[in-house]
């Protein structure tokens, strides 16, 4: 831990709130597209030191961009506290940048004490994505209160917390169980088929889970568009820590692989819209859903089936029940109710 990742961090925060963290994650993307290809090219690794390093990491430039939201909020310089796309800097109040900066501040403190080897040293998991989960929690008890939130009368004549329909919702077109299916199915297919072509040359290879995880963030420009394009980043990268899982425990067949990647980004969207129901779609500020969904399935790809050895990791019942687990739900999903919503 240097005290100069403390700083970069902060003005990487500053820099996140000042232009919104949705910005901020989107550049996130292009800056991981561009610097794949650069890396690929030079073997410079620019790549950690911009898209997953000072210069717009979802964990500083994005975490810092949706605390300062909460925080505008909570002073009454906002409506809502989740409207993350919103440059703080147009506020005119400094003070949302000074709050962006001290969450990803602590955000690179709790990475180093989570992954680092002189510290807990901790790599079964996506850290990035799991402080941002841990982090938005917490601030959301400060700014807001109840981190779970209070379901309305409304939303619960519609079928509670839980209920499936769009009455409050994180993303209505990607709400029913078939929507989660086929948006998970064919990104999932993507992000893993782009993964395993990566894995196929070793000056990419390294980069190999993240090209879809870059072009699902780059898609977002379009939100500000009014597009209402797919969310897919917590789909796309689990799909390729998927295949990365299976290719690194000795599998060598793309089918098998691109079958892992499927059944993890379908799990990647059911996932996603579940943790929205706990913690986001009731309250007043943003807990970002892919973040929350990345850190569960990482988890899973990274921690819990290794502990089950090679020949697990390498067949196919594994991902045929959870595409199974999916298939089911998204049928007794689909009820009137939440035809209706």
């Amino acid at each position: 831990m240097e005290l100069i990742g403390i700083i970069m961090a902060f003005a990487t925060g500053m820099v996140g709130a000042s232009i919104g963290g949705l910005e901020a994650f989107i550049y996130t993307g292009f800056l991981g597209l561009a610097t794949l290809g650069i890396d690929a090219a030079t073997g410079i690794g620019l790549m950690g030191s911009a898209a997953f390093g000072y210069w717009f990491a979802p964990l500083y430039g994005f975490l810092g961009g949706a605390v300062a939201c909460q925080y505008a909020y909570k002073l009454g310089y906002m409506e809502s506290g989740k409207d993350i796309g919103v440059a703080l800097a147009g506020l005119k109040k400094p003070d949302t940048l000074l709050v962006g900066g001290v969450a990803a501040a602590i955000g690179y403190v709790c990475l180093q004490l989570l992954t680092h080897p002189d510290f807990l040293g901790f790599g079964g998991i996506d850290g990035m994505a799991f402080l941002i989960w841990i982090l938005s929690i917490i601030s959301k008890a400060i700014f807001d209160g109840n981190p779970f939130g209070t379901v309305s009368d409304e939303a619960k004549a519609a079928g509670g917390r839980f209920g499936g329909h769009t009455v409050a919702c994180w993303l209505p077109w990607q709400r029913t169980g078939w929507e989660k299916v086929t948006i998970g199915l064919g990104w999932g297919l993507a992000g893993g088929f782009g993964t395993w072509t990566l894995l196929q040359n070793p000056a990419t290879a390294g980069a190999a889970p993240f090209l879809g995880f870059f072009i699902s963030a780059s898609s977002l420009i379009l939100l500000n568009y009014g597009t209402n394009i797919p969310v897919t980043h917590h789909i796309t990268l689990p799909a390729g820590y998927a295949v990365l899982m299976y290719a690194t425990a000795g599998g060598t067949d793309i089918g098998t692989a691109l079958i892992w990647a499927a059944a993890i980004g379908i799990a990647g969207a059911f996932v996603a819209d579940f943790w929205s129901d706990v913690f986001h779609v009731y309250g007043n500020v943003h807990i970002d859903p892919p973040a929350m969904a990345i850190a569960t399935l990482s988890f899973f790809t990274m921690t819990v089936m290794p502990a089950f050895g090679a020949a697990m990791l390498t067949g196919v019942v594994v991902p045929l029940v959870i595409l199974a687990i999916c298939l089911v739900v998204a049928v007794l999903g689909k009820s009137p109710k939440a035809e209706a919503a």
